[in-house]
């Protein structure tokens, strides 16, 4: 495996939700939005921890556990509207939004905090995922924005040989690669040592992509991360728009699980 030998990150906070901007004519606008549950999971049974997403009567997502992503969906809306959290097979809400969001732009709505026996602990974080920044895309290079929510015990990430970086709770550190392959490895606390996850990304030149952070559901002490490819997620979406299917892409990204 070929060394990296210059890895550029910044450190960003995404938290929101985002100003609202409503058009001069009050008419309603469309964005969109997915979820990723990335709450912290302990109970004994953790796949009764689902949650949906709901936009007014409309379920944009449905059972989404811990670690998971749905695809991006379509919404229509007015400032007055919320996008909400609701616990699959319940009513009660546990998080929502305000739909303040910018016309046609894309935003991942992080679920962060905890679910236990007592119920859900969570929060919404809103991130803009599109339009990207002057500048963010590179030519050449991949961007990975590693969003940690584990708020339990520290986290730090290590790429091939290059420095361990501390991983902020509820922060994005980005990272810029080559494109190709690239070894890390998430090194947290177990017991009176340190544990070290190792697992592999392959990065494509010219896309951008969310590397999420979170507690393993099976087993809260252990953390897990999971890849997605935000550039393509988005393409795939739009190009389902035009072919008239909005919504219908499904979920994106993969996750690398503790040897």
């Amino acid at each position: 495996m070929k060394v990296v030998s210059a890895i550029i990150l910044v450190l960003i906070g995404w938290i929101g939700p985002i100003q609202a901007q409503e058009l001069p004519d009050g008419k309603p606008k469309e964005a969109f939005v997915r979820i990723i549950n990335a709450s912290t999971v302990t109970l004994d049974e953790p796949w009764r921890s689902g949650v949906d997403l709901y936009f007014k009567d409309q379920k944009l997502a449905t059972d989404m556990r811990a670690g998971r992503s749905s695809g991006y969906r379509q919404i229509v809306f007015t400032g007055k509207d919320t996008v909400d959290v609701v616990p699959t097979g319940k009513s009660n809400r546990v998080g929502s939004v305000p739909a303040s969001f910018e016309k046609g732009k894309f935003y991942s709505i992080y679920l962060v905090g905890s679910v236990d026996a007592a119920g859900f602990k969570v929060t919404p974080i809103v991130a803009t995922d599109y339009p990207l920044p002057p500048g963010k895309l590179r030519q050449g290079v991949a961007s990975v924005n590693v969003f940690n929510a584990v708020d339990s015990f520290p986290v730090r990430l290590r790429v091939a040989e290059g420095e361990v970086v501390n991983l902020t709770s509820k922060k994005t550190t980005e990272f810029y690669f080559p494109p190709g392959g690239h070894s890390y490895r998430l090194i947290f606390p177990y017991g009176e040592s340190m544990r070290e996850m190792p697992g592999e990304m392959m990065l494509l030149a010219g896309m951008d992509y969310t590397a999420v952070v979170f507690a393993s559901p099976e087993k809260p002490d252990r953390a897990l991360i999971r890849l997605i490819n935000n550039s393509e997620h988005i393409r795939d979406t739009l190009e389902a728009l035009e072919a008239g299917k909005a919504g219908e892409a499904g979920e994106a990204g993969a996750v690398a699980e503790p040897e």
